[in-house]
């Protein structure tokens, strides 16, 4: 199968598969810089419909940033939102960014949805969460790259129950 601008999903599976063999998957310590910035009208631990950079419409996917800076680039209107701190805990995590850089994906991961990019990191997601269970991915944010910037973000991928424990996020 191919994607949009003739990304093969074969070789991105195997690739994927290769990269986990070499210790791709990593376990993430949340500490008090990582954030995410909740919408005031709904119960912090929701997320709302429709797709996403690392999830289709129908699953369920929570982002996160490395800090205020970089959470600020990845949602324009967050002087609208409520920040919040991540609880401490650890996060099985597959690290996207080493992984694009290492097997010369480069910036396909922070493409637009219009030129394809949330069609292969949602592929990406599907595979590693489906086929290894990890509960995260660990990617350069879009945003800040598009501004000349870098920094992290994470998408928390809950699996099959959804949700996240009502205490994840602690508002500021």
């Amino acid at each position: 199968m191919t994607f949009q601008n003739g990304v093969d999903f074969a070789r991105l599976e195997r690739e994927l598969s290769d990269a986990v063999t070499k210790g791709y998957i990593t376990t993430i310590e949340i500490n008090p810089d990582w954030v995410s910035f909740r919408h005031p009208e709904y119960p912090l631990n929701s997320t709302g419909p429709g797709d996403g950079r690392f999830h289709d419409n129908g699953t369920t996917a929570f982002y996160l940033a490395s800090g205020d800076y970089c959470g600020k680039f990845e949602v324009p209107n967050y002087y609208d939102r409520l920040p919040c701190s991540i609880a401490p805990q650890t996060i099985y995590t597959f690290d996207l960014y080493k992984f694009s850089n290492d097997y010369e994906w480069g910036d396909t991961f922070l493409r637009s949805k219009e030129q394809g990019g949330w069609e292969i990191g949602q592929a990406a997601s599907r595979f590693l969460t489906n086929t290894y269970g990890v509960s995260g991915l660990l990617y350069q944010s879009a945003a800040c790259h598009q501004s000349g910037y870098f920094g992290y973000c994470m998408a928390i991928l809950p699996g099959e129950e959804r949700k996240l424990p009502s205490e994840f996020f602690n508002p500021r």
